[in-house]
């Protein structure tokens, strides 16, 4: 299903999947997809969040106020995708081919979760004056301007996306021999999650 994700798509469902579990809920929803598409630097995504000032803090606080109660996930624990959030994914396939796309970067995610109307990510988007026709517009501007979008942009780093896992949780290991017992059960379930998404990647 994930084939034609590039590495910027593909990193903001595993920030969606890293939300449910700070967040929870029984399935990944429509907000947790915008709340990885707001941590995802890479694409057109982060221009159309900016000029909407739209900021990651902002939308977590909105969604959290707006879902009580919700009932936490363990990091390890395999979570489906919602029947919205799966909506959200096919509109985004039909949204790179209208645009004649070949793959499904940031920028398509986004108009597949603005498709989704009524869904809890839409509205909050629609706030801040992001439609759907008028983000699509954005987005065709955005590239005749020049700006690179998420699946150019992940193909300029120097170093595959395994590799790059395999060094952050090199990193994270440092801090061991200084952390607590609770620190260290964090660490540890943020080295799984990274070896997790090393399957997305070839």
């Amino acid at each position: 299903m994930f084939e034609r994700y590039c590495e910027a798509a593909r990193r903001t469902l595993f920030y969606a999947r890293y939300e449910i579990s700070l967040i929870g809920g029984p399935a990944i929803e429509t907000e947790h997809l915008l709340l990885g598409l707001l941590r995802e630097t890479a694409g057109l995504t982060r221009s159309i969040f900016s000029t909407a000032k739209l900021s990651y803090d902002n939308a977590r606080a909105e969604i959290e106020s707006a879902g009580s109660n919700r009932q936490k996930v363990a990091t390890s624990v395999e979570i489906p995708f919602s029947a919205d959030a799966a909506r959200a994914l096919q509109y985004a396939v039909e949204e790179a081919d209208s645009l004649q796309h070949k793959d499904i970067g940031t920028e398509h995610l986004l108009l597949g979760i603005l498709r989704v109307g009524d869904a809890v990510a839409t509205p909050l988007l629609w706030r801040y004056g992001l439609t759907l026709d008028g983000t699509r517009d954005q987005i065709r501007q955005l590239l005749a301007d020049g700006l690179e979008p998420s699946w150019k942009a992940q193909r300029t780093r120097v170093m595959n996306p395994r590799d790059q896992i395999d060094a952050m949780k090199l990193q994270l290991r440092q801090f061991e021999p200084l952390a607590n017992a609770g620190a260290e059960n964090l660490i540890a379930r943020i080295v799984q999650e990274l070896e997790d998404l090393k399957q997305f990647f070839n």
